[in-house]
């Protein structure tokens, strides 16, 4: 009869946390204690550029479409479909010179 988990299926890794309410309360405590989560990953040995957090470490969180919705018609007064994307660019050039690349690769 074969074991259902054998010593040979274990590998050296740190696993991963989770962090959320049983009932799908969203709450701003669940995004501390799991930025609190992050900060004791730096264990693992790869931190990231900032110093502080262990390399490839982050968050997932819901998305309020909603929220962005709102916040992008009124204080930028463009409005969207709930269809849409968030991404974030790190670059050391100015945006502008940028920006011809990046809307060539959205198109």
């Amino acid at each position: 009869m074969s074991k259902l988990i054998s010593k040979n299926d274990f590998r050296d890794n740190c696993g991963f946390g989770l962090i959320a309410d049983i009932n799908g309360n969203k709450s701003h405590k669940i995004i501390t204690k799991s930025i609190n989560a992050l900060k004791s990953m730096t264990h693992r040995g790869a931190i990231g550029a900032d110093g502080k957090t262990g390399d490839g470490c982050g968050i997932l969180i819901d998305l309020d479409k909603d929220f962005f919705i709102d916040i992008l018609n009124k204080e930028q007064n463009i409005k969207i479909t709930d269809e849409f994307a968030i991404g974030q660019i790190f670059t050391k050039k100015r945006i502008q010179k940028v920006l011809p690349k990046i809307n060539k690769i959205l198109e």
